[in-house]
């Protein structure tokens, strides 16, 4: 080999004939180079008894040290219209002075096809001192891809085809939303600062906050500008204040009865017209001279008329049953400010008639428990706790308290007035921030007292 070093030597040789031309073979087995590079091979025959020395043509066999390659990226997660750094690692596992890798890698991506030109791989090592390079490329994906690359090889390195895949995952822009701890007293406003924090996202955000009773939150929009910087807004909340009173009614409209005559058995008035009627006609007929006298019998005879034909009024039917009474319905409150899970007393009297029905109490619209019976107009003290009104003394805000006497068939229904009942405490108000393209959700820490 290489004109000096004898790589094998001996075997059996082989005879054999075809078309007149006989062969013969020297079986000399494999050998493995030690060192990369082109090597030149000959194959020398002794000489035997009949047949004398004899040297082939020589050949030429390139051999190459082999090499792995493996590829990441740097992010592996981007926002749309953004990039990544895709990186690919050629290494040997060979340390100095075995020479290092060079020539050029290509990534490509399983839907972007080919990521630009092949790049230059530079001379580095890997964490272990083996001789490697390494070859970068900016890529800004559409969509998520799955990105290889392939080693183009060297004079002393082997080719490799088919790097481990790497996912590079697309993301659309979106943007988190947070706000400070906000303290109000009921009647008042309470203040948070509201933090939109991008990730790849510019646009107009507009800022809306959780549903509760009495509490409201006045509009905000905040435009974020930079995708890499957070954008802040004020967002004001409103808390209604408690009722000043402790109790509340409302007065009835009155109803007018309108009198109507009664409906009698006697004869209709069109029947007395008949008798006024004859005497007209007499009256046409007389002289002048006699109309005196018979005006006075046209009198008496009408009036003969009628009494012989039985006119005269009859007897008057039943009166129709008095309608129901109306009534007031009064609500009282032990107090119109209570802690969060706390109790409160309520109670409602009803006057007018003499009610006997049950009322029902109302929260934020809703009805509390079951109907309270009222005994001698009121229904006594009835204690709410936050187990038998949860949707009341649980939640922190102002809410609407009322009572609704529910009538009999003597007695009217009727409502009382509304009293604002405040409950204080602290409670997560839900924030939601919405953009035209996407959304996100937060919350506030609002104490209320």
């Amino acid at each position: 080999m290489d004109g000096s070093t004898v790589v094998n030597s001996g075997g059996d040789c082989t005879f054999s004939r075809s078309g007149g031309v006989t062969t013969v073979g020297l079986v000399a087995g494999s050998f493995t180079p030690l060192t990369p590079g082109v090597h030149t091979y000959t194959a020398t025959y002794p000489q035997d008894t009949y047949y004398s020395t004899s040297t082939s043509s020589p050949v030429s066999v390139t051999v190459k040290l082999a090499s792995s390659l493996s590829v990441t990226a740097n992010p592996v997660q981007v926002v749309q219209g953004q990039s990544t750094t895709l990186i690919a690692l050629v290494d040997t596992g060979n340390l100095a002075p075995t020479p290092g890798p060079t020539g050029t890698v290509q990534f490509s991506g399983f839907f972007a096809g080919k990521i630009g030109n092949p790049v230059n791989c530079t001379p580095t090592t890997d964490a272990f001192g083996n001789e490697a390079c390494q070859a970068n490329i900016g890529f800004s994906p559409s969509t998520t891809d799955n990105v290889t690359a392939t080693y183009s090889g060297d004079a002393n390195y082997a080719p490799f085809n088919g790097a481990g895949n790497i996912s590079v995952i697309v993301v659309p822009p979106s943007f988190t939303i947070s706000g400070s701890s906000a303290v109000a007293t009921a009647g008042g406003t309470g203040t948070s600062t509201i933090t939109i924090t991008p990730t790849g996202f510019t646009g107009t955000v507009n800022v809306t906050c959780q549903t509760l009773p009495g509490v409201t939150c006045s509009q905000l929009t905040i435009n974020e500008t930079n995708a890499n910087a957070p954008a802040t807004g004020a967002l004001t909340i409103n808390v209604a204040g408690p009722s000043s009173a402790t109790t509340a009614a409302l007065v009835p409209v009155d109803r007018i009865y309108l009198a109507r005559a009664p409906q009698t058995g006697g004869k209709p008035w069109w029947f007395w017209g008949q008798g006024a009627g004859v005497a007209v006609l007499i009256l046409l007929f007389v002289p002048r001279r006699r109309t005196r006298t018979a005006v006075a019998l046209s009198i008496v005879w009408a009036l003969s008329f009628t009494v012989s034909c039985g006119g005269g009024g009859g007897q008057i039917g039943p009166p129709p049953p008095p309608p129901p009474a109306a009534t007031t319905t009064q609500l009282s409150v032990s107090s119109t400010k209570v802690a969060a899970n706390g109790s409160i007393t309520v109670s409602a009297t009803v006057s007018g008639g003499t009610p006997t029905g049950s009322v029902q109490f109302v929260v934020d619209g809703a009805a509390v428990g079951s109907a309270v019976q009222v005994s001698n107009g009121t229904t006594g003290n009835v204690t709410l706790t936050a187990a038998s009104a949860p949707a009341f003394l649980a939640i922190v805000g102002t809410h609407s308290v009322s009572a609704s006497y529910l009538g009999t068939t003597t007695t009217q229904s009727s409502h009382s007035g509304m009293l604002s009942v405040t409950v204080t405490g602290t409670i997560s108000l839900a924030i939601t921030g919405t953009s035209t393209a996407t959304s996100a959700n937060g919350n506030i820490n609002l104490t209320i007292n």
